[in-house]
């Protein structure tokens, strides 16, 4: 009896000291970048996928394409892509996950971000 009383008690402090499961935390968009292909061809190039929350600097050079998996961060599902890090600079692309593969055969991107560079409330 007292043997399982000790196993008991081993096993019931084990588990007061496991760690308590951790939320994964939001993500408001995903996008999968081809730095070496103008087509999103998964089958000739692995793809870097960009996702999280606010900005993402990622670059995707000249000569690659990206594709939007999702963006639930704007009412319109966009997605805006910088011509600078930290999501400064001049505005290269927004696109939404339903414009399919965007090409970028003359422009590198350099950061990420869910949600247009205007306001989307029409105010």
């Amino acid at each position: 009896m007292r043997t399982q009383s000790l196993i008991a008690l081993g096993l019931a402090t084990i588990a007061a000291a496991a760690p308590k499961p951790q939320a994964d935390a939001p993500i408001d968009f995903v996008v999968s970048l081809f730095e070496t292909n103008l087509t999103c061809d998964t089958s000739t190039t692995n793809a870097k996928t960009v996702f999280g929350t606010g900005c993402q600097n990622h670059t995707l050079h000249k000569g690659g394409s990206a594709l939007v998996r999702i963006s639930v961060s704007s009412p319109g599902g966009f997605v805006t892509g910088y011509a600078e890090a930290d999501c400064k600079g001049e505005v290269l692309v927004v696109f939404t996950q339903t414009d399919g593969c965007t090409t970028f055969d003359d422009v590198s991107v350099k950061s990420w971000i869910g949600g247009p560079p205007f306001d989307e409330s029409g105010k």
